[in-house]
């Protein structure tokens, strides 16, 4: 679960490094015949194209996509495309499914641009990261409690879930809430959705994490403590450092380190301070005692690599050489390669 994947520059659903780092992972899947699925938006704008006025300043243009003319396909249903409901506060969001096919993994998107929305839900996925507080909490709910659904009705079961950022942290909701209708208590399902879900954060400093108001967090998550059978109070006390301070704010990078069993940073270095960051959330412990890892950042390398290296690891390392590229074996034919 991601809310960007830079796949190419013809598709326009990424801005920045997140987005790169969950494209070059959904390569390398790929590559690595990983049995995988990617959940994401299909951006009507996507991130703006910055121009530069005569006196300097920045101005933002957005362009909007044709869908019909991108690399994508819709999901049927049928004769139909694929639409997922998804239960908002009094009504339904009708969330349209599409689908990229990123080599041997499938990258599904959710697009809710359309007339069976009104005009103040057709915009979730019109701009990356764009509008106020409330279209974030929006499009966080459809990504996490949204993605989950559109898994369901595509008959898509997988053994470890994964956000990458905490804008997928409602996954973990829908989650919870599926296992207690198959019966299980609260604390059971909290246990097997712990067990099965990995958190990478990327944002090395608190301000740079979503905070929600209690007042609003409640206006579309009121009704899941029911569905969970706890009280509010104990469900929004999963996303604050504190659980009995009720001036703290819903984070979802806290919610997201109370239900992993997995949290990793994005380099050794990354690690150490998200262990600090979040350390405050298990009272007692020092912060090289906590959970919290790191898995060094890396890039798909047929995508960057220059013609000219790729020429060159084929010759001396062989043409199987990006199916092994972790043998440190290989490498060593780097001493092979002559100085001209």
């Amino acid at each position: 679960f991601c809310m960007e994947y830079g796949l190419s520059h013809i598709l326009k659903i990424y801005s920045g490094g997140l987005g790169i780092l969950a494209g070059d992972y959904l390569k390398q899947a790929s590559d690595s015949n990983v049995d995988m699925v990617g959940v994401g938006f299909l951006y009507r704008y996507g991130y703006f194209t910055q121009e530069l006025a005569m006196d300097g300043s920045q101005i933002a243009k957005y362009e909007a996509q044709d869908f019909e003319r991108l690399p994508i396909t819709k999901v049927m249903d049928g004769d139909k495309q694929m639409i997922v409901d998804v239960p908002f506060p009094g009504y339904t969001l009708h969330a349209l499914v599409w689908c990229v096919n990123v080599g041997r993994v499938k990258l599904y998107l959710l697009d809710t641009d359309h007339s069976m929305n009104s005009e103040y839900d057709r915009p979730i996925t019109h701009t990356l990261y764009g509008g106020n507080w409330e279209n974030r909490l929006k499009q966080e709910y459809l990504l996490g409690i949204g993605g989950m659904l559109m898994l369901q009705k595509l008959g898509i079961k997988k053994d470890i879930y994964h956000c990458n950022e905490g804008h997928a942290a409602l996954c973990n909701v829908q989650r919870l809430v599926d296992y207690v209708n198959q019966g299980l208590t609260f604390n059971q399902a909290i246990e097997l959705v712990r067990a099965s879900s990995l958190y990478t954060v990327h944002t090395p400093v608190p301000a740079g994490h979503d905070y929600f108001d209690e007042s609003l967090f409640g206006k579309y998550l009121g009704s899941y403590p029911g569905k969970l059978g706890i009280s509010w109070d104990d469900f929004i006390g999963l996303g604050r450092t504190n659980p009995d301070d009720h001036n703290e704010r819903f984070c979802m990078s806290t919610f997201l380190c109370k239900t992993c069993q997995e949290v990793n940073g994005v380099s050794k270095l990354h690690g150490l301070v998200s262990k600090k960051m979040f350390n405050n959330i298990w009272g007692g412990y020092y912060p090289e005692e906590n959970h919290i890892g790191y898995v060094t950042n890396g890039v798909h390398m047929p995508t960057w690599a220059a013609h000219e290296w790729k020429a060159l690891y084929e010759k001396y390392f062989g043409e199987d050489f990006y199916a092994d590229q972790s043998n440190e074996e290989v490498w060593k034919k780097i001493y092979d390669v002559p100085d001209e």
